[in-house]
């Protein structure tokens, strides 16, 4: 009998561990299903945060995504203003294991995020040097039309021109044949500003005379379209001076 009591109070025993052992399990489980929680949530907040400031970044473009007023690349402007963001978000944490993993999941959404930006700096970059190139082709354009009459500034802004389109095509790779025309679709309008301020200024013959010698590095509208122009100038200006001739020869001779 005192065998059997024995070993029934072992079973008790048995079972009172076990099911203490189940409990304990059961406070470990929502412990750590209250961390994950938390974590998540944390992580909400990040991601968001983070998406805020990746739309800011993308939205800068050429020269503003290169030169930020404090001096530091774009990666790194937004990298501290997210880690300062994370320090803010992992204070309210609530143990150092809920910190731990925020802090592990933070930390790959900032490698991939400082990549981006990265990226998107190297296609600013780009973006910037076309639109420089773009305004050095005004330039000389505006400069050759304004002050037509200085031949030297003219060739100045022939060779200007020139040498922009050959760093266009070599950025993008262009065969010969398609430089060439790019040089051509580049070099019109500042031919025709010439042309037009000789002619304004009275000077067709000169106009009639450039024509001949730049309407090879002119594009087939712009020669279509100046030709007529050219010579209706042209001749006029001839029959205005075949008239003044021919005034000074037959005409009165008298004071008046």
């Amino acid at each position: 009998g005192e065998q059997v009591a024995a070993q029934q109070l072992q079973g008790l025993g048995e079972g009172a561990q076990r099911a203490g052992g189940a409990v304990s399990t059961i406070a470990l489980d929502m412990a750590r299903d209250a961390n994950d929680l938390r974590v998540n949530d944390a992580m909400n907040q990040y991601v968001n945060a983070q998406t805020q400031a990746r739309v800011e970044a993308m939205q800068l473009k050429g020269r503003n995504a290169l030169e930020r007023p404090d001096g530091k690349s774009l990666p790194d402007e937004f990298g501290e203003r997210m880690q300062k963001q994370a320090e803010v978000i992992s204070q309210t944490l609530a143990n150092p294991a809920q910190r731990q993993a925020f802090a592990m999941n933070a930390g790959r959404m900032d490698g991939q995020f400082r990549a981006s930006l990265s990226q998107h700096m190297v296609e600013q970059q780009n973006v910037y040097r076309k639109e420089t190139q773009k305004g050095t082709l005004d330039t000389a354009v505006n400069q050759a039309t304004l002050l037509w009459g200085d031949e030297k500034l003219r060739a100045q802004s022939v060779a200007t021109v020139t040498k922009v389109v050959d760093a266009i095509a070599r950025d993008n790779g262009m065969p010969p044949e398609a430089r060439d025309m790019a040089l051509v679709e580049s070099l019109s309008p500042l031919h025709v500003g010439v042309m037009k301020g000789m002619i304004q200024a009275g000077q067709a013959n000169a106009a009639r005379e450039y024509y001949n010698e730049n309407s090879a590095s002119m594009t087939m509208q712009a020669r279509a379209a100046m030709q007529g122009v050219v010579k209706e100038a042209s001749d006029v200006q001839t029959g205005e001076a075949k008239a003044d001739a021919v005034w000074a020869t037959i005409g009165p001779h008298g004071a008046n």
